[in-house]
């Protein structure tokens, strides 16, 4: 889970930091070359860095209870979550608890069904959608889920 708060900005613009830090950890430990920062999809002008293979995890934006306060549109943490091909976007509350189920099991989905961009995670949600009678109609979308 990648989580940040509602109510502030730098919260959120640290999270392609973190999401970096990750993608290199997880690189290490696969044996290979750390990704570049920020900026990956270049490697010294000589074209383009490796696609990132996508990570098993949600973002999620806290403190939904302080909407008055909040600093980031819900849109635009939906098109990080997007763009980093993660298992969508949840708005919570700690404080009341709103939301935070809903999170913690997509979390889990995420980690059982495989990341939401393959085509492999794709079958597996849609075999499961069949088995609980429910169509892509159906499909449940949580609390901003992209």
């Amino acid at each position: 889970m990648f989580v940040f708060s509602i109510t502030s900005r730098r919260s959120f613009d640290e999270m392609n930091e973190f999401y970096d830090f990750v993608q290199d950890a997880l690189a290490e430990k696969r044996g290979e070359a750390p990704f570049s920062t920020s900026d990956s999809n270049t490697s010294g002008g000589k074209g383009k860095a490796p696609k990132r293979p996508p990570l098993l995890a949600v973002l999620v934006g806290n403190k939904s209870d302080k909407e008055e306060e909040r600093e980031v549109p819900a849109d635009e943490a939906i098109r990080f979550a997007q763009e980093k091909e993660l298992g969508g976007y949840y708005e919570v509350s700690c404080l009341l608890g709103d939301g935070v189920d809903d999170a913690f099991i997509a979390a889990a989905r995420e980690y059982v069904m495989g990341p939401s961009g393959t085509a492999e995670a794709q079958r597996k949600r849609e075999k499961q959608r069949k088995k609980e009678g429910k169509g892509e109609e159906g499909k449940r979308k949580g609390c901003c889920v992209s």
